[in-house]
C-alpha cells in the first residue's frame, strides 16, 4: 500500500500554508493596486468633469457706454445738450453654453459680439450669439468681450 506522505508530513503542510499565505498576499497586492488605480482614475475624471462644468458658465460686469463715432463728418456740433456726467452703473452679464448671453435686469438687442485679447486686438467678431459663445469657451486667458447694441457698447473682461 502506498502512503500519502504529504498528508502527514508537517514540513510539507507548513510549506503549503506558507505558499497559500504568499499567494493571498500577492492577490491582495494586485487588488490594492487595482483599487488605487481605480481611485486615482475616478479622481482624475471628477476633476476633469468639474473643470468642464466650471468653464461652461462665466459671469462678468460690463460697462455701459455710447459707441464712439469715428466719422467726423456726421457729428452734429449744434446740439446744446450737455449730457450726463455720472458714469453708468455696471451691468451684470452671464454667459453660458446652455443659455447664451443674458443680462441681469436688462434686455439688450445685441447686433455684434466681439472678443478681444488682453492687448486690445480683436480676435473674433460675430453676428450670431451661438458662434460667439462656442468660440469664447474654446479660448483661454484674459479676454475682453464687447457687445454692440443700437448706438451703445457694453464691454467687460473675463478670465478663462
Amino acid at each position: 500500500m502506498r502512503e500519502n506522505k504529504t498528508a502527514h508530513n508537517p514540513h510539507t503542510i507548513r510549506e503549503i500554508l506558507k505558499n497559500l499565505s504568499l499567494n493571498l498576499q500577492r492577490i491582495n497586492e494586485r487588488n490594492m493596486k487595482k483599487i488605487l488605480i481605480l481611485i486615482v482614475s475616478f479622481y482624475a475624471v471628477l476633476m476633469w468633469s468639474s473643470s468642464i462644468l466650471a468653464n461652461s458658465h462665466i459671469s462678468c460686469m460690463l460697462n455701459y457706454g455710447t459707441e464712439v463715432n469715428n466719422d467726423l463728418d456726421t457729428v452734429d456740433y449744434t446740439e446744446t445738450s450737455r449730457g450726463r456726467r455720472i458714469p453708468a452703473r455696471p451691468v451684470q452679464c452671464n454667459i453660458s453654453v446652455e443659455n447664451g448671453v443674458s443680462f441681469i435686469g436688462f434686455n439688450y438687442e445685441i447686433s455684434t459680439f466681439e472678443i478681444y485679447d488682453c492687448y486690445g486686438s480683436c480676435i473674433a467678431s460675430f453676428n450670431e450669439e451661438r458662434d460667439f459663445v462656442e468660440t469664447l469657451f474654446n479660448l483661454t486667458g484674459d479676454l475682453e468681450v464687447r457687445f454692440h447694441t443700437d448706438g451703445h457698447l457694453l464691454r467687460g473682461f473675463v478670465t478663462l
